[in-house]
């Protein structure tokens, strides 16, 4: 009957208001009948006409209590889409604006990096430097990227490109985009892609990303000279990824909440918590499933599965 767009979770509200007030009102309806007959058995047309417009005055003051509860929930989810788009709008201006430096930095920081290399009495430690402004404004840039793809998220704006990409070549993007963080902890970071594997159809960009997220999880808690393995493999007519790492591991209960929205553990010290997160999104996005096996001091294993193009 009310056609108006609700936010997930208000129409399941108006709906159970719905059916309870229409009980109440059928159970009020024979209710007013009976008082009515008993009155008078021999009940005059003017009575059953009172009665009966008692009842629909009745239904009418109860369907116009529905209705400003709707509107109340409509004006509530409106005003929530507005400030999420408010806040869309101005992460895309503040990660515009904050791009343009970083970039900046990031070229000269190159440049610099590469005369230093080329130099034969090239100052190691000015070397070392350089390499860790290059990392950091990397890591900036993946945190901007991070929020503007949670702002799309929340507001429904996530778009995927889809088109037909190798296996090998994700695999490829998503080890050279954390290569210098496993550097920086003397990581080794593998690559094991099966041979012949069918290509999935994709937004390449998107999924390089969710694998990414996983592989810089891996890094931030494997400890120093330990072990990063991304692999592909044929499961069942699904692509299967897998990242396996040689770090602490995780409980139970810590694998539980892991996916979650700004969800930490507790000895992590940097990030936002939206890595997973935004990684098990992008994931779910593309038809495909993520999950992680694990116990604790025998490393994690993040598993995401992908149809193969048709």
């Amino acid at each position: 009957m009310f056609c108006l767009r609700l936010a997930k979770g208000a129409e399941a509200q108006c709906i159970k208001i719905v059916a309870e007030a229409c009980a109440v009102l059928a159970v009020l309806s024979v209710y007013v009948f009976l008082i009515v007959k008993t009155i008078d058995i021999q009940m005059t047309g003017d009575r059953l006409a009172i009665g009966m417009l008692f009842t629909i005055l009745v239904l009418i003051s109860a369907l116009l209590i529905i209705l400003a509860h709707r509107a109340r929930l409509l004006v509530s989810n409106n005003a929530y889409r507005h400030a999420l788009a408010a806040r869309q709008e101005t992460m895309a201006m503040v990660a515009h604006d904050l791009r343009n430096p970083l970039n900046t930095l990031a070229l000269a920081s190159a440049v610099i990096e590469k005369n230093l290399e080329k130099t034969t009495d090239s100052n190691d430690f000015m070397l070392g430097q350089m390499r860790m402004i290059h990392r950091t404004v990397q890591y900036m840039n993946k945190l901007i990227g991070d929020l503007t793809d949670l702002a799309r998220i929340d507001t429904g704006c996530l778009q995927l490109e889809r088109r037909k990409c190798g296996v090998d070549e994700i695999v490829q993007r998503a080890v050279e985009t954390v290569q210098p963080l496993a550097d920086a902890k003397r990581l080794s970071l593998v690559q094991d892609v099966a041979d012949s594997l069918p290509q999935v159809f994709v937004d390449c960009d998107r999924l390089v990303q969710a694998l990414s997220n996983l592989l810089s999880n891996a890094v931030k808690f494997t400890p120093e000279d330990g072990l990063i393995q991304l692999s592909a493999e044929l499961s069942e007519a699904t692509v299967r990824f897998a990242v396996r790492d040689s770090g602490p591991g995780m409980s139970a209960e810590t694998q539980a909440c892991i996916f979650e929205r700004y969800w930490q553990r507790r000895a992590d010290r940097g990030g936002m918590g939206m890595g997973l997160f935004i990684a098990k999104t992008f994931v779910e996005a593309h038809g495909g499933r993520i999950w992680v096996k694990s116990s604790e001091g025998r490393g994690s294993t993040f598993y995401v599965t992908l149809q193969e193009a048709s």
